[in-house]
């Protein structure tokens, strides 16, 4: 009977969805251990038993069930290890597999083929104050050592006793990630910021010591934990043993707090290489030779740091599905758009070889990677409980994740520290269509309800708002069947594509997104767990770099002014809300800095060396996101007076209009901003406080006093340098103080540019492009010019400025020249998407794309360099490819389709279900 129910229940296994992927047959239904049955088929096999029903097991899960004794004792210990499994395999929110059994749970930890877990150490209660730091995946198989057993994950131990009924954990506490890396000294002895920590009854560790010699508890754990870590330098398999300090605990409550660690360096280490804490698996068969990265990328040692060369990278926006693009457009024959695709993944791979090798050449020893690390967190077939393209972003760091298109760039290993820092986008849940329209539908009950209102507030304000007011009343109140307002969103353009590109992606069509689905997409979450347990442990921190220099790194936080109602919308179409206004011109706000400023001020007056902050969100950026040449200094000391007025108070009437109407063509009247934006031959051109002109797609929250943190003023000292992102445009802007007042000098300060952005001047409604002169003379002058673009002449302005005299490239004292103009604010280039779209027809601007780079030599900033893409892509492709970590490759269940760019999380992909509970798989 039991034979006739397995084959049935068997047969039945293979029609499902799962079982169509087993293949045929590779033998008949056959019996095993402990009354059940399976049988094989050429990709898995099904086990079916009356307690647990049928299941499939393929892949390494299956493999490591084999390697176990399967249903029946295990080899190694001769008992029964698993049981029959309770269900098909599933897929963590990580997208790790694991399958259930009846005594253990097999989880297919990437690079360990599978690791075996007693169920009940997958139920071992976290501490709920440490949500952040989780335990991770297994490292190795529930082990026994005298009356204990443990298993080891990736952030700690969960240990049980013969004599406590519940398990209890030995919990890793990491102070160096991969995204907040260590600096260490080379010598033995040397201390490395990792220790396990635990609470125990303390009954039950009196106990503990009284069953053993003196000493031997500690031991026991320390052989359970921290003896089987050892440093490896990163691209090599080379381990380097390390020592452990003796226990320390002290009493809380009815609790005993036990500590082991810090480790320490053994022996001594190479100069200038990254390190990871690394294990070798003994106890997971089939894993000999194998060296598991328990935490990537995290110690860099250094002897000294009088000389050494940073990267200032930003805006690196990787996401995994802008590698499943260039095979759709290769399926609907569009090959140009495959060659123009500038992919934020290929762009990180490229920078990655690149700044290996500059690290091999002496000149590179560390890289800021300022905020927005992935476009958002999560693709639209990722389980959102899970770590999203943070992970994916940590595997390209350590070059696991090669590029699917045979035309993407090649990856290794990162062997430089990089430094972590969020921006905006980091706090995005979802991907954003290509192309779509944003709709609010049935906008009439909210102009209806704001049209008497409207038109009140119309007749009272004047001027542009009180247009805008009155239309708005009018609209309710003329068309009250208004059925919608709505506004394209051309997401492609950062990308190099156009918008039939755009639509291929989409399936030939455009999106539209009602104002619940637009919501969803901007709508800030907080960081995934990952992020804390796995890159940094905080995202707002400082770091020593030597005897001397302090780094500062501030997370400048989610959007601000995200447009989630109707109210939203039109406070920011009406610019009554400068946030909600920001946020619809594509130049957000973000939230800033949670960091009290004025404990920050006094830990900068105790650094005798550099001081270099890290953010994602400027402090200061011009409105309109424009960079007008005649706010350079070099530019202001030589133009002409009536000129230099007339283009500064269209600046400022372009953008803060005073009389009815637009002020486009308002060169002439005088503005009540003057007094801070002077008109006159200035070398700043603004002062005092940040006001809305010089604010805008900045970190909003204590904006004011981190300026004056940053410049000195009420301090000792300033910062010497601020380098942050978000606005994707090339800006210096150095900040010099009058008592408690600060002028903003912007220039070309570090080195000449040959060009710059377009600048709209004066009584020109049209883009004036910028020319930077080589020929050394300070004048300015003007031509009107003609180019064919596409087989279309295009008529344009040319100004050409003159060079900045006065450089720190051309600097003989570079000390004094800081002493001068420090502290710079650099807005650098984005590395991920492009400055702008240049597939659009017209003249374009220069393209600053790339990153830069900072020479310090006898503690003093010596250069600081803009490396452009493309010099970084032809460098590359003149080097060989270095091995990459010494990690296998993983094997995780992909999902079918590669993007699902229509936002309804559809396509066929793998199952996810709930994961085991507690620290294994989160």
């Amino acid at each position: 009977m039991s034979l006739l129910q397995a084959q049935r229940a068997i047969a039945d296994k293979a029609l499902t969805d799962a079982g169509k992927l087993l293949g045929r047959p590779a033998g008949g239904v056959e019996a095993a251990h402990s009354g059940g049955f399976n049988q094989r088929f050429e990709n898995g096999v099904v086990y079916w038993h009356t307690n647990t029903g049928p299941a499939i097991l393929r892949g390494n899960i299956a493999r490591g069930y084999d390697l176990r004794g399967a249903e029946g004792t295990d080899p190694r210990t001769g008992r029964r290890r698993f049981g029959y499994p309770d269900a098909d395999e599933a897929l963590s929110p990580d997208g790790i597999p694991f399958q259930r059994f009846e005594f253990a749970t097999l989880v297919a930890t990437p690079g360990l083929g599978s690791v075996a877990v007693d169920r009940d150490h997958l139920l071992a209660e976290e501490d709920p104050t440490e949500a952040g730091n989780t335990l991770g995946l297994p490292i190795g198989d529930t082990t026994g050592l005298l009356k204990f057993r443990f298993t080891r994950f990736e952030r700690g131990v969960v240990l049980s006793h013969e004599a406590v009924p519940q398990p209890f954990v030995l919990r890793l506490h990491c102070g160096a990630m991969l995204g907040k890396p260590a600096m260490v000294k080379t010598d033995p002895g040397t201390s490395l910021p990792f220790l396990f920590e635990m609470r125990l009854r303390r009954s039950f560790v009196e106990a503990m010591e009284r069953d053993f010699a003196p000493g031997q508890f500690a031991e026991l754990l320390k052989a359970m934990s921290l003896n089987h870590l050892k440093l490896r330098e990163v691209g090599s398999r080379q381990l380097n043993a390390l020592d452990m300090s003796a226990d320390s605990r002290e009493i809380v409550g009815g609790d005993i707090r036990l500590r082991l660690g810090p480790c320490k360096l053994a022996g001594p280490i190479p100069d200038r290489r990254l390190f990871s804490l690394s294990m070798t698996p003994t106890d997971v068969p089939g894993t000999d030779n194998r060296i598991y990265d328990v935490v990537p990328h995290a110690i860099y040692s250094k002897r000294s740091w009088t000389h050494f060369g940073m990267v200032h990278a930003t805006d690196l926006h990787v996401s995994r599905r802008y590698d499943g693009y260039p095979e759709i457009w290769r399926q609907r024959g569009n090959l140009e758009a495959v060659r123009a695709f500038s992919n934020p993944n290929d762009n990180l791979r490229n920078f990655i070889r690149w700044a290996n090798n500059e690290h091999a050449k002496g000149r590179l020893d560390l890289i800021l990677a300022t905020g927005d690390i992935v476009d958002f967190i999560f693709d639209n077939d990722m389980d959102h409980a899970g770590a999203g393209n943070f992970r994916f972003f940590e595997r390209l760091v350590r070059g696991l994740e090669p590029a699917r298109d045979r035309d993407g760039a090649h990856s290794e290993a990162l062997r430089v520290p990089v430094f972590v820092t969020f921006g905006n986008h980091d706090y995005r849940p979802r991907a954003f269509p290509m192309f779509f329209r944003f709709r609010v539908d049935d906008a009439n009950k909210y102009i209806n309800g704001a049209a008497l209102a409207a038109i009140a507030l119309g007749a009272l304000a004047g001027g542009p708002l009180g247009i805008f007011l009155g239309a708005v009343g009018l609209l309710g109140g003329i068309f009250g069947t208004t059925q919608s307002i709505s506004r394209d969103r051309h997401e492609y353009r950062g990308f190099n594509l156009l918008e039939e590109d755009a639509r291929d992606l989409q399936g030939g069509q455009r999106r539209f997104l009602s104002q619940d689905e637009a919501e969803a997409l901007v709508a800030p979450v907080d960081l995934p767990s990952f992020v804390f347990s796995h890159l940094t442990p905080q995202a707002e921190y400082s770091r020593s770099i030597g005897d001397n220099h302090l780094l500062l790194m501030l997370d400048s936080g989610p959007d601000k002014g995200v447009v989630e109602t109707m109210g939203h919308w039109l406070l920011g179409e009406s610019g009554l809300n400068d946030d909600n206004e920001a946020f619809l011109a594509g130049t957000p706000n973000s939230r800033g800095s949670r960091i009290d400023p004025a404990s920050t001020q006094r830990m900068i007056a105790q650094t005798r060396g550099l001081v270099i902050v890290g953010m994602h969100a400027p402090p200061l950026n011009t409105e309109g996101n424009e960079v007008p040449w005649f706010f350079r200094a070099s530019a202001r000391q030589v133009a002409g007076s009536d000129d230099l007025r007339a283009m500064t108070r269209s600046f400022l009437h372009r953008h803060v209009p005073v009389t009815k109407g637009q002020d486009f063509l308002a060169s002439t009247r005088p503005h009540p901003l003057e007094d801070d934006w002077p008109t006159a031959r200035t070398d700043f051109y603004a002062k005092g406080r940040l006001n809305e002109l010089n604010a805008s797609g900045t970190a909003q929250n204590n904006k004011q006093d981190w300026m004056r943190v940053f410049a000195g003023i009420g301090a000792a000292r300033g910062v010497d340098m601020v380098l942050a992102g978000h606005v994707h445009k090339d800006v210096e802007v150095s900040l010099q103080t009058d008592g408690d007042t600060i002028r903003y000098v912007n220039d070309f300060h570090t080195e000449n540019r040959a060009a710059s952005y377009t600048t709209i001047e004066s009584d020109f409604r049209h883009p004036v492009h910028v020319r930077v002169r080589s020929d050394g003379l300070a004048e300015i002058s003007r031509q009107e010019r003609a180019e064919v673009h596409e087989g279309v002449v295009e008529q344009f302005t040319e100004v050409s400025v003159p060079a900045n005299a006065d450089t720190l490239a051309d600097a003989g004292d570079k000390r004094a020249w800081w002493q001068r103009f420090a502290p710079l604010v650099i807005q650098s280039p984005c590395l991920g998407p492009t400055d702008s779209n240049h597939r659009r027809p017209g003249k374009q601007n220069p393209v600053f794309q790339g990153v830069r780079q900072i020479t310090v030599e006898g503690d003093v900033i010596s250069g600081v360099q803009l490396v452009t893409l493309e010099t970084i892509k032809q460098v590359v492709s003149g080097l060989a490819l270095k091995p990459t970590d010494v990690a296998p490759p993983i094997e995780v269940a992909k999902p079918v389709d590669p993007v699902d760019d229509d936002g309804d999380g559809g396509g066929v992909g793998p199952q996810r279900t709930a994961p085991p509970q507690g620290g294994a798989i989160r």
